[in-house]
C-alpha cells in the first residue's frame, strides 16, 4: 500500500512541475519611467531554479534570456536609479526605472561637447531635472532655471554667479541654448523664456563659468543648455492642467482689481517609435491675467521632432525639431509711484504681440567607438510689434530678426585599454548669419559670425583633462571685422573613492548685440540712445572646486564647493548721458570700466533615497559673490554722493536656494526657499527717476527671503498637487520700480501614460 502511495505522490508532483515550469526566452527593454527612453549598458540580473544569469542592455535599451525556467525574476540595481524586483510573468517585458535625481552618475554634453559622468567633468556644472520642474508647477523655463543655486534671473535677465547684472533686454553674458545650439535673438542677443518648452524637457544643463572657447560670444557668463526629450521607445504621454489664482496684496491699499486674477494652462507631451521612426509632440497654453495693470499674458506654443534611423546604413540618423509660438503680453517697465506699485508709469508699458519659431534640422552619423560627424542647423526668428498698453495706439515698434546658424562637428574617440586611456577630439566650423528688419527701434542690419573650435578631452588613469580653443570673427553691416581667439583648460582627479577634485581657466567674449549698438527709443521721461562705438567685452574665469558623494542608508547625493574669480574688461552697462534734445533723461550703453572683477563661493548638495520608507529629494545651496570695479568711468560727484559706487549694479551678495521633496505611499509634501540679499548698488540716475524707489530700497535694506508650499497625492499615472507661491505673502522689490508677485494658489493634475 505503500508503494502505491508513494508512486502516486511522485505522479503528482510530476503534473505540478510540469505545470509550473515553462521554458521561455525573456525580452524587453529598459526604459526611463519619465519618458520611456532606452537606457543602455544596464545589468539585469535573471534568477530561475535556483541559477542566476546575467545581461546588459543594448544601446536602445533592449535585452535578452533565452531558455528560462519559470517561475523566475529579473533584479535590476543599477547605480542613479532605484532598484526594482519583477517577476517574470510573460516572454515581452518592459522594465521601468526611475531616476534617483541627484547622483555623481548623471551625464552631461555641454560641458565639453561629448558625453561625460558629470565627476569627469573640470568646470562646476548643475542639473535640472524635469522631476523639479512638475513638482513646482513651473509653467515657463525661467521660474524653473531659478531654482538652480547660483542662477538668478532678473527682469528676464540669466545671472549665473552675479556675471551678468541687469540691462533691460540688451544682450546677454550667459548663452541660452536649445539642443546644443544658440537660442539668443539675433537683435537684442537676448534670451525669450516664453518660447522655451517645459513641456518635453530631458535635462537642463547648467555650465557656471566663462565657456566662450566651446560656444563663442554670449558665454562668457556661463551657459544654460536646454535639452528635449529624445523619442521613447514605447508610446509615452504626459498631460499637465493646472489653475490658479493671485492673492490680494499684503498691503490692501495696494490692491488695483476689482477680482482677483487667475492664471491657467494646459500642456501635453507625446514620444513614440515605430520601427526606425521615433517622433515627438507637444503642446502648450498659458493664460495669465498677471498681477500688475497691463501685464496679461496668452501665451501658445507647438512642437514636433522626427527622428528617422536606417537599417542599410548602421550609425546614420537624420531629423529635424521645430518650435512655433505666440503671445499676447504686456510689459511693466516700472511703478506709478512707491504707494501704486501695481499701476504702470504713464507711457511706460506696452502692450506686444510677439511670434517666435525655430526649425532645425540635422544628419548624424556614429561609428561606434571610432568617430561622429555631425552636421545640424537652426532657423530662429523672433517677430515683435509693440503697441502703447494705455493708449492702444500703434508707437510703430515692429522688429523682425532671423538668425541662420549652421554647425560641422567632427568627433574622433581614441582608446587604449592595456594603458588606460581615453581621448575624445572634437573640431567643427560655425556660420552663423543675422539679418534684422526694423523700423524705428534699430533700422535694419545684417551681420555674420564665423568660427572654427578644436576641444579634447581625456583620461589617463584615474586623471580627466580638457583643453580647447575658438577663434571668433564678427562682422555687422560694412563694419571692420573682429576676430578674437579664446581658450580654456581644466583638470579633475579623484581624491578617495567619492571625492573630486577640479581646476579650470578659460577667456570669454562677447560681441555687443544690434540692440546695445544702434538702440533708439523712448517711453515716458526717459530715452534710450544708440552707441554704435561700444567696445566688445572680454574676460577671463577661473575656480577650483570640489565634489564629494554622500550615502547615507538608501539615501544618495553630492555636496559641492567652488572658489571661483572672473575678470571683465570693457564691461558694458547703461550709463546716464546728457541728451541732445535736453527733453529727456538719457541712458546709453557704454564700457563702464576698462576692468571689473567678481569673486566668490558656491556651495550646493543635491540628492535623493529612501529614510526608511520615505523617499527625500534635496536640491539647494549658497553664493557668496564680490562684484567690483576695478576702475570705472563714474565721475568724482557720483563717487561722492554713491558710497557703494565701487559695486557693480544689480547683483545680490548672498543668495541661498533650498528645494526639498518628501514622498511616501503617494503623498507628497514640498517646500521651495529663496533668499536674496540687498542690493549694495542699481543705476544711481534711474533710482532717481523711478519714484519712491530709493526710498523704499532704504526702508527695505535687509534683503527678501521667499518660501514656496506645496502638497500631492499620487496614485498609479496620475498626480494631484496643490501649490502655493510666496506662502507669507511677502512684498518685495526685485528691481526699481517692480515688486513681486503675491502669493498664489494653484491646482495642478498631471497624468502620465
Amino acid at each position: 500500500m505503500n508503494k502505491y502511495l508513494f508512486l502516486f505522490a511522485a505522479f503528482i508532483f510530476f503534473v505540478q512541475s510540469s505545470f509550473s515550469q515553462n521554458t521561455l526566452t525573456i525580452e524587453g527593454r529598459v526604459i526611463l519611467a519619465t519618458t520611456a527612453e532606452g537606457i543602455k549598458n544596464v545589468k539585469i540580473i535573471c534568477k530561475s531554479n535556483g541559477k542566476e544569469l546575467s545581461t546588459f542592455s543594448n544601446d536602445t535599451g533592449y535585452y535578452k534570456f533565452e531558455n528560462i525556467d519559470t517561475p523566475a525574476t529579473l533584479n535590476v540595481n543599477h547605480y542613479g536609479y532605484k532598484p526594482l524586483e519583477r517577476m517574470v510573468d510573460k516572454e515581452y517585458i518592459y522594465i521601468v526605472l526611475e531616476e534617483n535625481t541627484y547622483t555623481l552618475n548623471d551625464v552631461v554634453v555641454t560641458s565639453g561637447k561629448t558625453s561625460q559622468k558629470i565627476t569627469d567633468v573640470t568646470v562646476s556644472i548643475a542639473i535640472l531635472k524635469p522631476k523639479l520642474i512638475e513638482n513646482t508647477n513651473s509653467i515657463k523655463m525661467d521660474a524653473a532655471v531659478e531654482n538652480i543655486p547660483g542662477v538668478n534671473i532678473i527682469f528676464g535677465q540669466a545671472n549665473i554667479r552675479g556675471g551678468s547684472g541687469f540691462s533691460y533686454g540688451t544682450g546677454s553674458r550667459v548663452l541660452l541654448m536649445l539642443d546644443d545650439m544658440p537660442m539668443l535673438s539675433a537683435d537684442a542677443a537676448d534670451i525669450k523664456w516664453d518660447a522655451m518648452p517645459v513641456e518635453n524637457i530631458k535635462q537642463v544643463e547648467i555650465v557656471k563659468g566663462a565657456s566662450s572657447a566651446l560656444f563663442g560670444s554670449g558665454a562668457m557668463g556661463g551657459v544654460i543648455n536646454i535639452r528635449t526629450a529624445e523619442p521613447s521607445i514605447v508610446p509615452f504621454t504626459k498631460i499637465n492642467v493646472f489653475t490658479g489664482v493671485y492673492d490680494n496684496p499684503a498691503n490692501p491699499n495696494f490692491k488695483i482689481f476689482k477680482q482677483r486674477q487667475s492664471t491657467n494652462g494646459i500642456n501635453v507631451f507625446h514620444s513614440q517609435t515605430e520601427k526606425n521612426t521615433g517622433i515627438t509632440f507637444a503642446v502648450y497654453s498659458l493664460r495669465d491675467d498677471g498681477y500688475r495693470q497691463y501685464e496679461a499674458a496668452n501665451n501658445k506654443r507647438l512642437s514636433i521632432g522626427l527622428k528617422q534611423k536606417f537599417d542599410k546604413v548602421k550609425g546614420l540618423q537624420v531629423g529635424v525639431y521645430a518650435s512655433f509660438f505666440s503671445a499676447q503680453v504686456g510689459s511693466f517697465l516700472f511703478w506709478k509711484q512707491a504707494d501704486s506699485p501695481f499701476l504702470a508709469f504713464p507711457h511706460t508699458a506696452s502692450s506686444m504681440i510677439n511670434k517666435r519659431y525655430n526649425i532645425d534640422p540635422y544628419v548624424e552619423y556614429a561609428k561606434p567607438n571610432n568617430y561622429k560627424i555631425i552636421l545640424r542647423s537652426r532657423i530662429y526668428v523672433t517677430d515683435n510689434n509693440n503697441y502703447s498698453a494705455d493708449t492702444y495706439d500703434t508707437i510703430g515698434v515692429h522688429t523682425k530678426a532671423t538668425l541662420a546658424y549652421n554647425e560641422f562637428q567632427y568627433q574622433k574617440y581614441y582608446t587604449n585599454i592595456e594603458k588606460r586611456f581615453k581621448l575624445t577630439l572634437t573640431t567643427g566650423a560655425v556660420y552663423t548669419i543675422n539679418n534684422i528688419k526694423s523700423d524705428s527701434l534699430y533700422h535694419d542690419h545684417k551681420g555674420y559670425n564665423a568660427a572654427a573650435y578644436l576641444q579634447a578631452d581625456g583620461k589617463w588613469h584615474k586623471l580627466n583633462l580638457s583643453a580647447g580653443i575658438r577663434y571668433e570673427q564678427n562682422k555687422i553691416d560694412d563694419r571692420k571685422t573682429e576676430g578674437l581667439p579664446v581658450y580654456r583648460f581644466g583638470v579633475s582627479h579623484p581624491l578617495a573613492k567619492y571625492t573630486f577634485i577640479r581646476a579650470s581657466y578659460g577667456t570669454g567674449y562677447r560681441f555687443p548685440s544690434v540692440a546695445e549698438r544702434y538702440i533708439n527709443t523712448s517711453a515716458s521721461a526717459i530715452r534710450v540712445l544708440p552707441n554704435p562705438n561700444i567696445k566688445s567685452e572680454t574676460g577671463q574665469s577661473g575656480e577650483i572646486g570640489i565634489k564629494q558623494g554622500v550615502k547615507i542608508g538608501k539615501w544618495m547625493g553630492y555636496a559641492d564647493l567652488a572658489g571661483f574669480w572672473n575678470q571683465y574688461n570693457n564691461m558694458v552697462d547703461f550709463m546716464y548721458v546728457p541728451d541732445p534734445t535736453a527733453l529727456y533723461f538719457a541712458f546709453q550703453t557704454q564700457n563702464t570700466a576698462k576692468k571689473a572683477r567678481i569673486t566668490g563661493l558656491d556651495a550646493s548638495i543635491g540628492g535623493e533615497g529612501k529614510i526608511k520608507k520615505t523617499l527625500l529629494s534635496i536640491l539647494a545651496g549658497y553664493t557668496f559673490i564680490e562684484p567690483v570695479y576695478l576702475d570705472s568711468v563714474f565721475s568724482d560727484s557720483v563717487k561722492k554722493i554713491e558710497p557703494n559706487y565701487k559695486y557693480l549694479q544689480s547683483r545680490f551678495r548672498h543668495t541661498w536656494k533650498v528645494n526639498a521633496d518628501l514622498e511616501y505611499k503617494g503623498f507628497s509634501v514640498g517646500v521651495t526657499y529663496k533668499f536674496n540679499s540687498y542690493m549694495l548698488r542699481v543705476n544711481d540716475y534711474l533710482e532717481g527717476l523711478v519714484f519712491g524707489s530709493k526710498q523704499y530700497r532704504l526702508a527695505h535694506n535687509n534683503g527678501y527671503s521667499l518660501w514656496d508650499f506645496r502638497v500631492g497625492y499620487a496614485y498609479k499615472k496620475h498626480k494631484f498637487s496643490f501649490v502655493i507661491k510666496n506662502l507669507t505673502n511677502t512684498e518685495y522689490m526685485f528691481y526699481l520700480g517692480n515688486i513681486g508677485a503675491p502669493r498664489s494658489f494653484t491646482l495642478q493634475y498631471l497624468i502620465k501614460i
